[in-house]
């Protein structure tokens, strides 16, 4: 099967986080031969069914309630596959368990993990998905912060990024009390979602809000102070994409060496920062993998709300004396093995993140590429095609009609403004930006054509010259 007669769809749904990665997948892919559609998660998924050609989509995250859709998908003589965001490096697996033992996993060809523990999580828990189809990885997003790769942000950030090198970056991650909608707004989003919102649930949901607001309130005491006592020190604060910007910018407005940056990677802003403060972010795990002096700050601890693997790889730190202390110091460790300890870690957190040192993106299309063999034998189903297509029109109607009745009320501002949080927008010219960086760095002489597909949409492919 030629690469150059298939479509890889790639939807985005948090931009911040995915949009660097899924372009530098996407030109990978479009090296190989493919061509690609890539932007807003309901723009490439409306475009899939316009499509006449074999194609590929890449799933951010398997949904049990998304049966229809994916059924559809395979109706159309489509693979699916999955290249998860989360990575399952939260404070427990139900979720990564839930999302995969359920029938609408079945039906995905291939499914990346983060790492070998991941993998293993899934084959112990959910016995009726074939071991085959299950590959650790690694995540393409970690690719960007190897050596030969990290380049990337330098350049994207020379471009939009005013505040000088040396700068204390402090990420958050408290969405479950900052966030812009509540669980039972959540829970009518994801209706289709059987198991997630359940009473037991919701109990661990309230007790993990009251923790993480006491953990953002010392956060916000943590930032005033660090100001105060480091008034040559320039401060950036980066909140989680669905987090509300307003909780930050109202505490912290009368400081001025305080940047509250919500716009771009927090990739960017890795680079030149002078070191990294969090709670328990992925972006802890991250910055040190770019090689920052990371600290999770953690006044308080509980086991069941923590991701221990971004926290472990930090220097934890539990009070504002010790971390005054500490930056005081220029960040000197007291153990003269750092070096050797640094090693250790690195190597330990292998087993969560396949990618650490290798390169996740070449083993993904590698398989994307083997399984592209498959399409010989696969039938186009325009019936059952229409039928699931049909189911989709017919629930969301059905689901409307349940709202009007149970007269449910929902807050339709805040679930616009997490939606716009998540993705506000999309250029070409974002992407034409990245992918010149790529140009360059590949030495790739011929451009490839960007086509608006629709708002926030795009197709891209190698000029016909080519």
């Amino acid at each position: 099967m030629k690469t150059k007669e298939i479509v890889c769809y790639i939807p985005i749904e948090i931009k911040a986080r995915e949009l660097d990665a899924k372009i530098y997948l996407a030109l990978r892919l479009i090296e190989k031969g493919f061509s690609v559609v890539i932007g807003r998660k309901s723009g490439v998924n409306h475009n899939i069914f316009l499509n006449k050609k074999q194609f590929v989509y890449f799933d951010k995250g398997i949904s049990q309630g998304n049966w229809n859709f994916y059924s559809a998908i395979r109706a159309s003589r489509g693979q699916i596959v999955e290249i998860d965001e989360e990575g399952a490096v939260s404070a427990n697996f139900d979720g990564l368990i839930l999302s995969h033992n359920n029938p609408s996993s079945e039906l995905f060809s291939l499914i990346f993990t983060w790492g070998k523990f991941q993998k293993k999580v899934i084959e112990d828990n959910c016995k009726k998905l074939k071991k085959s189809v299950l590959k650790s990885t690694g995540h393409p997003s970690f690719d960007l912060l190897h050596k030969d790769l990290i380049y990337y942000y330098s350049k994207l950030s020379k471009s939009k990024i005013r505040i000088k090198p040396g700068y204390i970056l402090i990420n958050t991650n408290f969405a479950t009390s900052n966030g812009h909608i509540n669980f039972e707004e959540s829970k009518k989003i994801n209706e289709n979602v059987q198991g997630a919102y359940s009473e037991e649930k919701k109990k661990m949901h309230d007790k993990a809000y009251n923790f993480q607001k006491t953990i953002l309130f010392e956060f916000l005491k943590m930032i005033k102070n660090l100001s105060i006592n480091f008034p040559e020190k320039n401060i950036v604060v980066r909140p989680h994409p669905i987090e509300r910007m307003e909780t930050y910018e109202e505490n912290l407005k009368y400081l001025k060496n305080v940047y509250i940056i919500k716009k771009g990677s927090p990739r960017e802003f890795i680079l030149d920062a002078e070191a990294v403060i969090h709670y328990d972010c992925t972006t802890g795990i991250e910055s040190y993998i770019a090689g920052k002096k990371v600290i999770s700050y953690c006044p308080f601890y509980d086991e069941n709300f923590v991701s221990k693997i971004a926290m472990n790889i930090s220097l934890k730190i539990g009070n504002l004396e010790d971390l005054i202390k500490y930056i005081k110091s220029n960040y000197k460790d007291e153990d003269n093995e750092a070096i050797k300890i640094r090693d250790e870690k690195l190597n330990h957190l292998t087993k969560f993140i396949a990618n650490v040192s290798i390169n996740a993106t070449d083993q993904i299309i590698s398989n994307v590429e083997e399984i592209c063999d498959n399409f010989e034998n696969l039938k186009f189903k325009p019936l059952k095609r229409l039928y699931y297509l049909q189911k989709i029109k017919i629930n969301k109607l059905f689901s409307r009609i349940i709202e009007k009745l149970k007269n449910v009320s929902i807050n339709k501002e805040a679930i616009i403004n997490n939606q716009k949080s998540k993705f506000p927008y999309l250029e070409a010219k974002e992407i034409t930006e990245r992918l010149e960086i790529w140009y360059e760095h590949f030495s790739i002489n011929e451009k490839y054509e960007i086509n608006k597909l629709e708002e926030d949409t795009y197709f891209i492919k190698k000029s016909k010259k080519n």
